[in-house]
């Protein structure tokens, strides 16, 4: 790897970058979702109803027009990340695989010398061995000439001068060839020696390469395996961008069916207003009616009380043709007397009409009284049963919210049972006895796309690999025994329980 470093510095840091940026845009990204919290374990699940306004309605369609742009504009980063990332890792890898192959060619090339040398190496331990055997040869002959040295000062006394020299020159001259010799193994042996010491370097040399293969082999490896961890995760940023634009499409179109019930609901309020109008515009009539009635009975009596007086005129007039006397006479009495009668049947007719009009007005007022009461008494029945409606609703609601509680104590018990039944245990749980908060990203299948290990308690080494192994193991996860009780962010304490 060091090697590789030196080699290629700017790729790796190339690389070391653009992955810690693609981290920071993932991590941007989860801090940016909605704190939905998703489903928390122990927590109460109420039955509510909210009310939605045209303004809301809006406001949350533009919300989700903001948030579709901002993931967009974040997956097409994400994207030319990848892209990006990918590009790099697979320039890398082509620089790996021509480094692997210019070192399987310099190590085959090595073997090949290798093979040479150790031909050479056997022949130099040949040589040495000859070397050796003449060097105890050597050692013979030098013992021998000592003791022919010492056989000749034994014979001194009995050879001839001559025959002295002669041993001694022969003496000499054997020392001078042994000496020859020993200085020729000598140089041999040095030589032998530069030669084994050279080999070894070579060697080395090519165990070196032979290493630096393997690393790149190595190298190569974990390129491919990045390449292939990048193209996985591009694969899960389509999933969730897909999965995000559903939830849209699914948002948008709850929004829908919010604005046509809204719009319903108007029509309906409107019908009844308009249906409240036309019923006052026909109280109004009748009222109206009732009052031209009471009019037309005036008119009508006051018709026949000047038909009266008519009457009454003609039958004067004929008395005075008949009794001019008479009636001169008595004309300012019948007058007086008219008049007064008169007089008294419009007071009798007004006494009359009076008393109608107040008998009429007890009447409606008495109606009225009744209507109210009878209006009260809807009222109080209709609260009485709307009271009743809502004891029964919230009994309902607490009996729903019950079985919701239930189902969900049975939906995380599975979960839990099915990730502990594939859990792993790492060395030195039992000792440590930890627990573990996770965070599970899920479909509506129960297929996992995200694990999280958020805090653990105790931890050991291995301990959050091995809980999240156990959930990625555990997919599907089991479904929702409830369609209110499913959310795509599940959170819940793990732990083992040590049987």
């Amino acid at each position: 790897m060091l090697a590789l470093l030196k080699k290629y510095p700017l790729a790796v840091v190339f690389s070391l970058l653009l992955h810690a940026g693609i981290v920071a845009a993932l991590l941007l990204r989860l801090s940016g979702d909605p704190d939905s919290g998703g489903l928390e374990e122990g927590e109460p699940t109420p039955i509510k109803a909210v009310a939605v306004s045209e303004a809301d309605i809006q406001a949350e369609i533009s919300r989700i027009q903001e948030r579709e742009a901002e993931q967009d504009a974040m997956a097409a980063a994400e994207q030319a990340a990848m892209e990006s990332t990918l590009e790099s890792l697979e320039q890398a890898r082509i620089a790996a695989e021509n480094r692997l192959r210019e070192a399987e060619e310099l190590t085959e090339q090595q073997r090949d010398a290798s093979e040479l040398e150790r031909t050479r190496i056997e022949d130099l331990q040949t040589e040495a061995t000859e070397l050796e055997r003449q060097r105890e040869l050597q050692r013979e002959r030098a013992i021998a000439e000592t003791a022919q040295a010492e056989a000749l000062r034994e014979q001194q006394a009995i050879l001839t001068e001559q025959q002295l020299s002669e041993r001694k020159a022969e003496l000499e001259r054997l020392k001078q060839d042994r000496l020859r010799e020993e200085d020729r193994i000598r140089l041999a042996q040095e030589r032998v020696a530069e030669e084994t010491q050279r080999i070894d370097a070579t060697r080395k040399e090519t165990e070196k390469l032979q290493e630096e293969a393997r690393i790149a082999a190595a190298e190569k490896a974990r390129f491919e395996e990045q390449a292939r961890t990048a193209r996985a995760e591009q694969e899960r940023i389509v999933e969730e961008k897909r999965l995000a634009e559903q939830e849209q499409q699914k948002a948008l179109e709850e929004k829908k069916e919010a604005e046509q019930e809204r719009q319903r609901i108007e029509q309906e309020e409107q019908e009844a207003e308009r249906e409240a109008a036309v019923e006052k515009e026909r109280e109004q009539a009748r009222l109206e009616q009732e009052k031209l009635n009471e009019q037309l009975a005036a008119a009508k009596a006051e018709k026949q009380e000047l038909e009266a007086l008519a009457v009454e005129a003609a039958k004067v007039a004929e008395a005075e043709k008949i009794a001019e006397e008479e009636r001169k006479a008595e004309e300012v009495a019948a007058a007086k007397k008219a008049e007064e009668e008169r007089k008294a049947e419009a007071v009798a007719a007004a006494k009359k009409a009076e008393e109608e009009r107040k008998a009429e007005e007890v009447a409606a007022a008495k109606k009225a009284e009744e209507e109210r009461k009878a209006v009260e008494a809807a009222a109080a029945k209709q609260a009485e049963e709307q009271a009743a409606q809502n004891a029964d609703n919230e009994r309902l609601a607490r009996q729903r919210n019950l079985e919701l509680a239930r189902a969900k104590e049975r939906y995380f018990g599975a979960l839990r049972q099915k990730v502990q039944r594939n859990f792993r245990e790492p060395p030195g749980y039992r000792d440590a006895q930890p627990e573990c908060r996770v965070l599970i990203v899920q479909t509506p299948t129960g297929e996992v796309i995200k694990v999280s290990v958020e805090s653990c308690q105790g931890e050991v080494a291995g301990l959050r690999t091995a809980v999240e192994n156990a959930v990625w193991a555990s997919s599907p996860l089991p479904l929702s025994p409830d369609s209110q009780l499913f959310d795509r962010q599940v959170r819940f304490t793990f732990r083992q329980e040590n049987g």
